[in-house]
């Protein structure tokens, strides 16, 4: 008889091994299901490395052979054999190509088993010319779900540094997989510490340069990089070796023409998202702030000033120099948005109190929000970095883009949905599935 009782909302890794495989090999789909999801939660979180997994309980799970345990092994299990033997069967065509589809993308979405560290040829559920399929022409569904894992971090080094065979992709296929890799969390992380440098990170930044120094330079790849540079922690990004090569590369993309996408007049400049500056200026500008920082010969220079007649030069000394209270306030006066957005990713800026006060009087509601992701940046960086406002006039509801809010409450709303539905078939499968064997061995048993 099968357990039924209610699961844990945590994995318990002190439980007895013993005990623990004969309860979960004997509980309810849903009661597996549901302890899987606490599995690969704590699992992905970083407790590997105290080897508190049990590869041969997932063996044995896999052994019963349910739909719905089959999902949540794809999506939190940690043995390769059993992922790989759940992708073949996802990619055999037989049986329900709806469920088949969501196992494929269970396994390309798990946090867990993927090593973050190593590259598509390596990747433990599927092979190297399977990586290939999917860069070169996988879906959506198959994109999303592999481009975004965090586990699988190591992909992203191969992407933007374009590694081979990536090169011999178009280059709007190309651009397809940046723009769906600029969503991985794992963009941002860098484990560097006094054991030595994080060097997927070192590579994954590498990359970032590469695709600035090399996609084509037009309305298009702007639009795919805009939200790159934004999402990027100025704190791990790559400092180039020269004035020259910063100014260079702030030059190749000055001068790009940005069309507005909608409208009557299609050759009128279009506006950037944080300024309301052109949008080719205010994707300069966080060039500038972001690159403009230089090392060379063992120390820090800077290719603009804060008083320079270029507004793309001073936003690269806004992006990175120490500044006082009164200098923020006569950037703000000077240049507005445009210096809020670039002050924004000043680490030296947020670091004092004063500049942030003045800071978040002036913030747009875009502005706001990303002032809050970079609050959080800094937190993951300084562990005693308040997050919270610093001024008494500052709502911290407005730190949130109401539209985009709204729009992602809308889709993860929809995604429960989705799933509620699909574990309630999957649910009644594993049912039917039970019932009809019952019956049929007692058929053969009355013969």
């Amino acid at each position: 008889m099968s357990v039924t009782h209610s699961v844990n909302t945590s994995w318990d890794p002190d439980e007895n091994q013993l005990i623990q495989r004969a309860r979960l090999l004997n509980s309810s789909p849903e009661v597996v299901y549901d302890e899987l999801m606490a599995y690969g939660s704590f699992l992905s979180s970083g407790h590997m490395i105290l080897n508190r997994f049990d590869k041969e309980l997932e063996v044995k799970l896999a052994e019963r052979n349910d739909p719905l345990i089959n999902l949540g092994l794809a999506y939190n299990g940690v043995n390769h054999e059993v992922l790989r033997n759940l992708y073949a069967q996802a990619k055999s065509g037989s049986g329900d190509a709806a469920y088949n589809k969501a196992l494929q993308v269970a396994v390309l979405s798990n946090k867990a088993a993927a090593d973050m560290d190593i590259s598509f040829a390596m990747l433990p559920a599927i092979s190297k010319d399977e990586f290939w399929r999917i860069a070169k022409e996988g879906d959506e569904d198959e994109l999303s779900a592999l481009l975004r894992n965090p586990g699988a971090r190591g992909v992203l080094k191969d992407i933007f540094n374009r590694n081979p065979p990536l090169d011999s992709l178009p280059d709007e296929r190309w651009r397809q997989l940046v723009m769906y890799a600029t969503s991985n969390p794992g963009l941002n992380y860098d484990d560097s510490n006094e054991h030595g440098p994080d060097l997927t990170a070192w590579d994954i930044q590498k990359g970032v340069l590469n695709v600035l120094r090399t996609a084509p330079v037009d309305s298009h790849w702007v639009w795919a990089l805009h939200p790159l540079l934004m999402v990027l922690n100025p704190s791990n990004v790559s400092r180039l070796p020269s004035k020259d090569e910063a100014i260079k590369l702030i030059e190749r993309w000055r001068n790009v023409k940005v069309s507005k996408m909608f409208g009557e007049d299609k050759n009128e400049d279009d506006e950037g998202y944080y300024t309301g500056a052109r949008m080719s200026d205010e994707f300069s500008c966080l060039l500038a702030a972001l690159f403009g920082r230089v090392f060379v010969n063992n120390k820090f220079e800077n290719i603009g000033s804060k008083g320079h007649e270029d507004l793309v030069m001073r936003c690269a000394w806004y992006g990175s120099e120490k500044m006082k209270s009164e200098e923020v306030q006569a950037g703000i006066d000077k240049d507005g948005n445009v210096f809020a957005m670039t002050a924004l990713l000043n680490d030296n800026i947020l670091l004092d109190k004063g500049c942030r006060r003045i800071l978040e009087t002036t913030l747009s509601r875009p502005l706001a929000a990303m002032y809050k992701r970079r609050c959080e940046q800094m937190r993951l960086r300084y562990k005693w970095f308040d997050t919270s406002p610093v001024s008494e006039d500052f709502e911290e509801e407005s730190v949130t883009d109401e539209i985009s809010a709204l729009a992602d409450a809308a889709s993860v709303k929809a995604l429960a949905t989705e799933l509620a539905v699909l574990k309630t078939s999957l649910a009644a499968i594993s049912r039917s599935i039970f019932w009809a064997t019952l019956i049929l061995g007692g058929l053969i048993l009355y013969k």
